[in-house]
């Protein structure tokens, strides 16, 4: 008995230190570049190596939708110093980042915190009457002129109300068939 209790203490406490481990380590993403059109290039370093940073995965569930996001460490800045990556690269066109983990991941967009999202397009999950549906979401804010972006990235950022009811409205529903399905 006195054996079993020694052996609960120990597992106890290697879970409290993984757990509390992980409350300290980062999460990463990789970047790439998109345009307007769903075009998209990986932004990658003079050695071409993929760029990684580092941040916070969060995942937004209101209502059943379902949507994830990437909130990058010293978010604008960081999001502003990548915008500008993409530019260099690609082109104006090709102003917005996007973090993605691997080739095969859905479109994820950056926030500076969980109220704040950056402009990108976004896949978003949501069910209605039983059946799951993935709608691509363009969330552009346009009240900008590309050509003055040097000036304006603040104005790429939509809040979190604004950003639900784009979704709302481009999710739309007619007896369980995704009527928007061929649209993007």
């Amino acid at each position: 008995m006195k054996k079993l209790n020694i052996l609960k203490k120990y597992l106890i406490l290697i879970l409290l230190n993984g757990t509390n481990f992980s409350a300290y380590s980062s999460d990463y993403t990789y970047i790439f570049c998109a345009d307007r059109k769903s075009n998209w290039h990986w932004l990658l370093d003079d050695q071409d190596n993929y760029i990684k940073i580092e941040g916070k995965w969060n995942y937004y569930c209101y209502n059943g939708i379902h949507f994830s996001y990437f909130i990058p460490n010293d978010s604008f800045n960081q999001i502003k110093r990548l915008s500008r990556k993409c530019i260099e690269k690609f082109g104006l066109s090709y102003e917005t980042p996007q973090p993605a983990i691997n080739f095969g991941n859905r479109w994820s967009i950056f926030a500076l915190n969980k109220n704040l999202f950056y402009q990108g397009r976004l896949s978003v999950r949501y069910q209605e009457y039983n059946l799951n549906y993935t709608k691509i979401i363009k969330l552009y804010n346009d009240t900008y002129n590309l050509e003055t972006y040097n000036n304006s990235i603040e104005y790429n950022f939509i809040g979190l109300g604004n950003l639900y009811n784009s979704i709302i409205n481009n999710i739309k529903i007619i007896g369980g068939i995704n009527e928007n399905e061929n649209e993007n």
